[in-house]
């Protein structure tokens, strides 16, 4: 006989009782800490496209420099 749990029933049975569970804030704030750790924050995520921004600004200035060199070179 096993002794792990039934997800299937787990599942049912949380899906049942979550729409009770998220009217007590204390539940809400648990859930939102599990979420958190498991997904980047939102100014999380937009810092780091503002650095691949930037990155990819830099990145065309440099291409363009040396664009720059290389048709005086060929001139």
């Amino acid at each position: 006989m096993s002794a792990e749990p039934d997800f299937s029933q787990i599942h049912s049975y949380l899906l049942k009782i979550l729409p009770e569970l998220l009217r007590q804030p204390e539940i809400v704030t648990i859930i939102k800490d599990i979420i958190a750790k498991q997904e980047p924050r939102h100014d999380e995520f937009t810092q780091v496209l503002n650095e691949i921004k930037l990155l990819r600004e830099k990145t065309q200035r440099q291409i363009e420099q040396s664009e720059k060199h290389l048709e005086q070179q060929h001139k």
